[in-house]
Protein backbone atom coordinates (compact mmCIF):
# COMPACT_ATOMS: atom_id res chain seq x y z
CA UNK A 1 0.00 0.00 0.00
CA UNK A 2 1.43 3.47 -0.62
CA UNK A 3 1.97 5.51 2.08
CA UNK A 4 0.07 8.80 1.71
CA UNK A 5 1.82 12.09 2.57
CA UNK A 6 1.69 12.77 6.25
CA UNK A 7 1.13 16.34 7.40
CA UNK A 8 1.93 15.87 11.06
CA UNK A 9 5.32 13.90 9.90
CA UNK A 10 6.29 16.68 7.59
CA UNK A 11 6.16 20.06 9.42
CA UNK A 12 9.49 21.10 7.64
CA UNK A 13 7.70 22.03 3.89
CA UNK A 14 7.21 25.37 4.47
CA UNK A 15 10.61 27.34 4.39
CA UNK A 16 9.61 30.22 1.92
CA UNK A 17 6.42 31.08 4.17
CA UNK A 18 8.24 31.34 6.98
CA UNK A 19 7.99 28.25 8.76
CA UNK A 20 10.71 27.35 11.94
CA UNK A 21 10.11 23.48 10.89
CA UNK A 22 7.41 23.18 14.07
CA UNK A 23 4.69 25.34 12.61
CA UNK A 24 2.99 26.48 9.71
CA UNK A 25 3.91 30.47 9.30
CA UNK A 26 0.46 29.93 6.63
CA UNK A 27 -2.91 28.59 7.55
CA UNK A 28 -3.64 24.68 5.58
CA UNK A 29 -6.88 26.48 4.50
CA UNK A 30 -4.81 28.78 2.04
CA UNK A 31 -2.95 26.46 0.54
CA UNK A 32 -5.13 25.98 -2.60
CA UNK A 33 -3.32 29.94 -3.82
CA UNK A 34 -0.50 29.04 -5.95
CA UNK A 35 1.46 31.33 -4.48
CA UNK A 36 1.63 29.27 -1.24
CA UNK A 37 4.63 27.39 -0.98
CA UNK A 38 2.81 25.00 1.38
CA UNK A 39 0.65 23.50 -1.06
CA UNK A 40 3.63 23.59 -3.11
CA UNK A 41 5.40 21.06 -1.09
CA UNK A 42 2.17 19.20 -0.14
CA UNK A 43 1.30 18.85 -4.00
CA UNK A 44 5.10 17.68 -4.57
CA UNK A 45 5.21 15.06 -1.82
CA UNK A 46 1.87 13.89 -2.45
CA UNK A 47 2.59 13.17 -5.80
CA UNK A 48 6.29 11.58 -5.02
CA UNK A 49 4.20 9.10 -2.73
CA UNK A 50 1.84 8.59 -5.06
CA UNK A 51 4.82 7.56 -7.30
CA UNK A 52 5.79 5.39 -4.69
CA UNK A 53 9.32 7.20 -4.23
CA UNK A 54 10.95 6.29 -1.20
CA UNK A 55 10.74 9.51 1.51
CA UNK A 56 14.46 9.02 1.85
CA UNK A 57 15.25 10.35 -1.22
CA UNK A 58 12.16 13.08 -1.13
CA UNK A 59 14.52 16.11 -0.76
CA UNK A 60 17.69 14.60 -2.68
CA UNK A 61 17.93 15.62 -6.49
CA UNK A 62 20.20 15.49 -8.79
CA UNK A 63 21.04 19.30 -9.00
CA UNK A 64 21.59 19.74 -5.54
CA UNK A 65 24.75 17.78 -4.93
CA UNK A 66 28.38 18.81 -5.98
CA UNK A 67 30.29 16.23 -6.80
CA UNK A 68 34.65 15.92 -5.94
CA UNK A 69 36.55 17.34 -9.02
CA UNK A 70 37.45 13.92 -9.60
CA UNK A 71 34.45 12.74 -10.23
CA UNK A 72 33.15 15.06 -12.42
CA UNK A 73 34.88 13.34 -15.58
CA UNK A 74 33.89 9.83 -14.86
CA UNK A 75 32.08 8.53 -17.59
CA UNK A 76 28.97 7.18 -15.66
CA UNK A 77 28.21 11.10 -14.65
CA UNK A 78 28.57 12.23 -17.93
CA UNK A 79 26.11 9.99 -19.14
CA UNK A 80 23.43 10.38 -16.44
CA UNK A 81 23.87 13.79 -16.83
CA UNK A 82 23.22 13.60 -20.97
CA UNK A 83 20.33 11.34 -20.11
CA UNK A 84 18.49 14.05 -17.55
CA UNK A 85 19.11 17.03 -19.62
CA UNK A 86 17.84 15.19 -22.83
CA UNK A 87 14.98 13.39 -20.96
CA UNK A 88 12.42 14.23 -23.75
CA UNK A 89 14.60 12.28 -26.64
CA UNK A 90 14.89 9.66 -24.04
CA UNK A 91 11.23 9.27 -23.86
CA UNK A 92 10.73 9.42 -27.94
CA UNK A 93 13.13 6.73 -28.17
CA UNK A 94 12.19 4.58 -24.93
CA UNK A 95 15.56 4.12 -23.93
CA UNK A 96 16.46 2.62 -20.80
CA UNK A 97 19.15 2.51 -18.60
CA UNK A 98 20.59 0.06 -16.38
CA UNK A 99 22.81 1.32 -13.42
CA UNK A 100 25.04 -0.96 -11.68
CA UNK A 101 27.70 -1.69 -8.87
CA UNK A 102 28.50 -4.03 -6.30
CA UNK A 103 28.94 -1.97 -3.75
CA UNK A 104 26.17 -0.34 -1.45
CA UNK A 105 25.67 3.60 -1.14
CA UNK A 106 27.18 4.47 -4.17
CA UNK A 107 24.54 6.41 -5.81
CA UNK A 108 22.18 3.74 -8.19
CA UNK A 109 19.16 4.50 -6.46
CA UNK A 110 19.92 8.36 -5.65
CA UNK A 111 20.15 8.71 -9.68
CA UNK A 112 17.13 6.66 -10.23
CA UNK A 113 15.28 8.81 -8.22
CA UNK A 114 16.60 12.35 -9.51
CA UNK A 115 16.14 10.82 -13.53
CA UNK A 116 12.42 10.31 -12.33
CA UNK A 117 11.57 13.53 -10.38
CA UNK A 118 13.40 15.07 -13.77
CA UNK A 119 10.80 13.63 -16.03
CA UNK A 120 8.15 14.61 -13.37
CA UNK A 121 8.86 18.08 -13.57
CA UNK A 122 8.37 17.67 -17.73
CA UNK A 123 5.17 16.54 -17.03
CA UNK A 124 6.08 12.65 -17.22
CA UNK A 125 4.28 9.99 -15.27
CA UNK A 126 6.84 8.08 -13.32
CA UNK A 127 6.65 5.15 -10.40
CA UNK A 128 9.18 3.71 -8.27
CA UNK A 129 9.22 -0.09 -8.13
CA UNK A 130 11.29 -2.53 -5.76
CA UNK A 131 11.11 -5.69 -7.87
CA UNK A 132 10.71 -7.58 -4.47
CA UNK A 133 7.32 -5.60 -4.60
CA UNK A 134 6.77 -6.66 -8.41
CA UNK A 135 7.78 -10.45 -7.64
CA UNK A 136 5.41 -10.33 -4.94
CA UNK A 137 2.29 -8.68 -6.78
CA UNK A 138 2.63 -11.32 -9.53
CA UNK A 139 2.62 -14.02 -7.07
CA UNK A 140 -0.57 -13.19 -5.32
CA UNK A 141 -2.58 -11.09 -7.86
CA UNK A 142 -5.52 -12.60 -9.62
CA UNK A 143 -5.62 -10.22 -12.32
CA UNK A 144 -1.76 -10.15 -13.72
CA UNK A 145 -2.76 -8.52 -16.89
CA UNK A 146 -4.08 -5.35 -15.04
CA UNK A 147 -1.27 -5.16 -12.99
CA UNK A 148 1.39 -5.40 -15.90
CA UNK A 149 -1.07 -2.68 -17.69
CA UNK A 150 -1.30 -0.38 -14.41
CA UNK A 151 3.03 -0.57 -15.12
CA UNK A 152 2.94 0.40 -18.37
CA UNK A 153 0.62 3.09 -17.88
CA UNK A 154 3.66 5.16 -16.63
CA UNK A 155 6.23 7.20 -19.02
CA UNK A 156 9.03 6.52 -16.72
CA UNK A 157 9.52 3.38 -14.59
CA UNK A 158 12.48 2.35 -12.03
CA UNK A 159 12.81 -1.39 -11.02
CA UNK A 160 15.63 -1.21 -8.15
CA UNK A 161 17.42 -4.01 -7.27
CA UNK A 162 16.63 -6.20 -10.12
CA UNK A 163 19.35 -8.59 -9.33
CA UNK A 164 17.11 -10.71 -7.05
CA UNK A 165 17.82 -14.68 -7.28
CA UNK A 166 15.24 -16.86 -8.79
CA UNK A 167 14.75 -19.83 -8.51
CA UNK A 168 14.16 -21.84 -11.78
CA UNK A 169 13.06 -25.03 -10.26
CA UNK A 170 10.18 -23.05 -8.33
CA UNK A 171 6.70 -22.37 -10.24
CA UNK A 172 6.57 -19.78 -9.25
CA UNK A 173 9.95 -18.15 -9.96
CA UNK A 174 9.53 -19.56 -13.67
CA UNK A 175 6.09 -17.74 -13.54
CA UNK A 176 7.39 -14.20 -13.12
CA UNK A 177 10.33 -14.55 -15.39
CA UNK A 178 8.03 -15.27 -17.86
CA UNK A 179 5.77 -12.53 -17.23
CA UNK A 180 8.22 -9.77 -16.51
CA UNK A 181 9.61 -11.07 -20.46
CA UNK A 182 6.34 -10.56 -21.62
CA UNK A 183 5.86 -7.23 -19.71
CA UNK A 184 9.39 -5.64 -21.22
CA UNK A 185 8.79 -6.99 -24.76
CA UNK A 186 5.16 -5.31 -24.31
CA UNK A 187 6.55 -2.11 -23.06
CA UNK A 188 7.92 1.15 -25.33
CA UNK A 189 8.77 3.28 -22.78
CA UNK A 190 11.79 3.85 -20.75
CA UNK A 191 13.18 1.59 -17.65
CA UNK A 192 15.98 2.62 -15.04
CA UNK A 193 17.44 -0.60 -13.45
CA UNK A 194 19.69 -0.84 -10.53
CA UNK A 195 21.40 -3.91 -9.91
CA UNK A 196 24.93 -5.12 -8.05
CA UNK A 197 25.56 -7.41 -10.61
CA UNK A 198 26.04 -6.38 -14.70
CA UNK A 199 24.19 -7.14 -17.54
CA UNK A 200 26.38 -10.12 -18.91
CA UNK A 201 26.61 -11.64 -15.42
CA UNK A 202 24.36 -14.29 -15.50
CA UNK A 203 22.26 -16.12 -17.96
CA UNK A 204 18.80 -17.70 -17.89
CA UNK A 205 18.32 -15.45 -14.95
CA UNK A 206 16.25 -11.92 -14.59
CA UNK A 207 19.47 -9.96 -16.10
CA UNK A 208 19.36 -12.18 -19.22
CA UNK A 209 15.93 -11.36 -19.76
CA UNK A 210 16.71 -7.68 -19.45
CA UNK A 211 19.65 -7.61 -21.95
CA UNK A 212 17.52 -9.87 -24.27
CA UNK A 213 14.63 -8.16 -24.65
CA UNK A 214 15.78 -4.45 -24.16
CA UNK A 215 19.22 -5.14 -26.79
CA UNK A 216 20.02 -2.02 -28.27
CA UNK A 217 17.70 -0.03 -26.03
CA UNK A 218 19.32 -0.09 -22.99
CA UNK A 219 22.80 1.65 -21.87
CA UNK A 220 24.54 -0.48 -18.81
CA UNK A 221 26.36 1.88 -16.89
CA UNK A 222 28.75 0.83 -14.48
CA UNK A 223 29.09 3.40 -11.08
CA UNK A 224 32.24 3.64 -9.97
CA UNK A 225 32.69 2.60 -6.07
CA UNK A 226 35.38 4.57 -5.39
CA UNK A 227 32.76 7.77 -6.23
CA UNK A 228 30.46 8.41 -3.64
CA UNK A 229 27.94 11.93 -4.00
CA UNK A 230 28.94 14.54 -1.20
CA UNK A 231 25.61 16.86 -0.05
CA UNK A 232 25.57 20.47 0.14
CA UNK A 233 23.35 22.32 2.53
CA UNK A 234 19.96 21.72 0.69
CA UNK A 235 17.76 22.82 2.90
CA UNK A 236 19.96 26.18 4.01
CA UNK A 237 19.71 26.99 0.47
CA UNK A 238 16.51 26.49 0.45
CA UNK A 239 15.92 28.62 3.56
CA UNK A 240 17.68 31.51 2.15
CA UNK A 241 15.75 31.77 -0.89
CA UNK A 242 18.25 30.55 -2.65
CA UNK A 243 16.74 27.62 -4.89
CA UNK A 244 13.03 27.30 -5.31
CA UNK A 245 11.29 24.53 -4.41
CA UNK A 246 9.78 23.22 -6.88
CA UNK A 247 11.87 24.35 -10.29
Amino acid sequence: MIEPFDIKRHKDICPICGSNYTNFACKKEEWHTENCNCYKQNRLWRDYSLANIPLDYYCKDFSDYEFKEENKTKKYLEEITKYIQYIDKVYESAASLFLYSDAESVGKTFFATSILKEAYRKGYSIYFLQFVHFYNEIARTKDVDKYLDSLNNYDFLVIDSIDRNLNLTFMTDIKVINLFEEFLRRRFKPIVFTSKKPLSSETLSLLSVVKSCLKTKIYELYIDTANRYVPNDYWNRIMTARKEIIK
